[in-house]
């Protein structure tokens, strides 16, 4: 019996790396996108495309009432997406905090 594993896939470069070690691995893929109202929902597209190529189940979950919870990011808001090296003022504007 093979595992499967659900992948959070974003569709972005490191979920994207994740998605096919788990592949390689022999793992049975599920992957999950998250619509939060990003302003590059270029992403989303590509976690489709990825996971058509690939044939891996996919779900996109649509979170966007979530929007007050998140505004202020440069991923949803008008907020300018900081260039250079990332120290922690700067990543502040591209990430969402989470509590556990």
């Amino acid at each position: 019996m093979t595992d499967t594993v659900v992948v959070i896939f974003s569709g972005g470069m490191d979920s994207y790396t994740l998605l096919h070690v788990a592949r390689a691995r022999g793992l049975n893929v599920h992957a999950l996108s998250f619509n939060y109202g990003q302003r590059h929902v270029r992403e989303l597209e590509s976690a489709s495309a990825v996971c058509e190529s690939l044939d891996i189940p996919h779900k996109v979950i649509d979170i966007r009432a979530m929007g007050e919870v998140m505004a202020g990011s440069a991923l949803t808001s008008e907020v300018d997406v900081p260039e250079g090296h990332y120290e922690e003022d700067s990543m502040k504007a591209t990430v969402f905090p989470t509590a556990i």
